[in-house]
């Protein structure tokens, strides 16, 4: 639909979507490539990757592989969830530049989708196209947007939250105490944002703003404690993974089986 393709009431059109879903799956393939290497090569046993379909902007929920036994060494472990986003981030990187070097500028619309910018965008932008004239902005093409999508995705992979790359990596490092790092990450944004609330209310007001504020603290921890201690997935996914692993397995999970993303 981004290259204005209808599979409703023009299928044929289906294959202005080749070149998104090209990149996309390339980033996510070589990801999850990167895992299963670092893994083999480490001596853990893990399934080739399981591409997760969606209804979706993305068309995905993205990939996954499964560890079939345990990494007993923590320098394994940090070489495994580091491995997919650093393999992934190498095709993203060259996907991205190509993609805004064959973008174009062009007038703002009054109705648009304006994505954010991360570093590695403002840079390529700066680069390529020089500074961007005051009412327009880049139109992304497909590779552009796959790329971009790319990116986030690896970024968001990073935290050191579940089952994420960078949940395996922080508890390689740190043990049990991974969590409080999870839990400080979630916290965070609320922290942020409560920084930069209005001015103090007036003092007869000041005890129940507290007090709600406390509250809000409490339950935002507990929500935080709950999405730590259980894997970092959405429902959807969560059932999703659990479906296609036992097809492949033939039956349920292991006590050694863990997930990758």
């Amino acid at each position: 639909m981004h290259e204005g393709a209808n599979p409703f009431t023009a299928p044929e059109t289906l294959v202005r979507g080749i070149p998104f879903a090209a990149t996309l799956l390339s980033i996510l393939l070589v990801h999850e490539m990167g895992h299963y290497i670092a893994a083999r090569r480490s001596g853990v046993l893990v399934t080739l990757p399981y591409f997760i379909p969606a209804p979706t902007l993305l068309g995905t929920f993205g990939a996954f592989i499964r560890m079939r036994s345990p990494v007993t060494d923590r320098g394994a472990l940090v070489m495994i969830g580091a491995a997919g986003p650093l393999a992934g981030f190498l095709i993203a990187l060259p996907a991205l530049w190509i993609g805004v070097a064959t973008s174009h500028l062009g007038v703002i619309p009054d109705v648009a989708i304006q994505l954010g910018d991360s570093l590695i965008m403002r840079a390529a932008v700066a680069v390529i196209h020089g500074p961007i004239p005051a009412g327009q902005d880049l139109f992304l093409n497909s590779v552009g947007l796959a790329a971009w999508a790319g990116i986030l995705v690896t970024a968001l992979n990073l935290l050191p939250i579940g089952q994420l790359d960078g949940g395996h990596v922080a508890y390689a490092l740190f043990g049990a105490k991974s969590r409080w790092i999870a839990l400080g990450v979630m916290l965070a944004p609320s922290a942020a944002s409560r920084s930069r609330a209005a001015p103090s209310p007036p003092a007869s007001r000041r005890g129940a703003r507290r007090a709600g504020r406390i509250r809000s603290v409490l339950h935002s921890g507990s929500v935080a404690a709950q999405a730590i201690a259980a894997p970092a997935f959405t429902p959807l996914k969560r059932l999703a993974i659990m479906a296609a692993g036992e097809v492949a397995a033939g039956g349920p999970r292991g006590e050694e089986d863990r997930l990758v993303i």
